[in-house]
């Protein structure tokens, strides 16, 4: 990003903190969609040309679980402000020592986990295998944290397996040049994200958590 993009970033926070109080009483999708357009305003204002593709095959209505690559700090606004469908997070529990993330996170329901902490994590797992049952979207980031470029780095496979439990279809998302925002210059990037086709249920139950892994790597590093 360049001085000025930081600029609008470092007013903006504190006003986006402010006007997140008045959420806390909404419904959930109204509290998605007023961030969502929070994001969207954030993005126009610093000047961020995103492209964002959807598989016309994506059900609107239906329940999925997301599956992202990550490559830098803005992949949450970045998927906020182009999300076709409300949805929670994944995210981990460092995140939310950050005052912003932490009254967002809590408005739109994030899930946490603790990476040095394995029953913390197995919990977690638990809950967004309930999240989906109950019938709301999830979004994890299953490499763990940011690559920081192109470059995909290796999946955790236990990470899919809230779909196999909840019986939930899986949409790949793909982030490009996105790790290029926590980078400070004045060249401009353009951001895709593309929302691929869906995996149905009935075929994710005929793969591996490996094969599975593999296969989404494949699809979100195909763009």
């Amino acid at each position: 990003m360049n001085p000025f993009q930081w600029l609008v970033l470092l007013v903006s926070f504190p006003i986006l903190y402010l006007q997140s109080f008045k959420l806390r009483h909404a419904d959930f999708d109204t509290r998605f969609r007023s961030l969502q357009k929070a994001c969207r305003s954030l993005l126009k204002a610093m000047e961020i040309e995103l492209e964002v593709i959807i598989s016309p095959k994506i059900d609107q209505k239906e329940v999925y679980y997301l599956v992202s690559n990550h490559q830098g700090t803005f992949d949450p606004i970045l998927i906020m402000a182009s999300s076709p469908f409300t949805h929670s997070f994944i995210s981990k529990k460092e995140n939310l020592k950050i005052p912003v993330v932490k009254t967002w996170g809590k408005l739109i329901e994030f899930i946490t986990f603790d990476r040095s902490n394995f029953e913390q994590n197995v919990a977690m797992l638990r809950q967004a295998t309930r999240m989906l049952k109950d019938g709301r979207s999830l979004l994890i980031f299953p490499e763990g944290t940011r690559s920081r470029g192109e470059m995909l780095l290796p999946f955790k496979e236990k990470a899919l397996s809230p779909a196999y439990f909840a019986k939930r279809g899986i949409v790949p998302l793909s982030l490009k040049n996105a790790y290029t925002l926590d980078k400070l210059g004045f060249k401009q990037h353009k951001i895709t994200l593309t929302y691929h086709e869906p995996i149905a249920y009935s075929d994710l139950s005929e793969m591996s958590y490996l094969d599975c892994a593999d296969h989404l790597s494949k699809i979100i590093a195909s763009v």
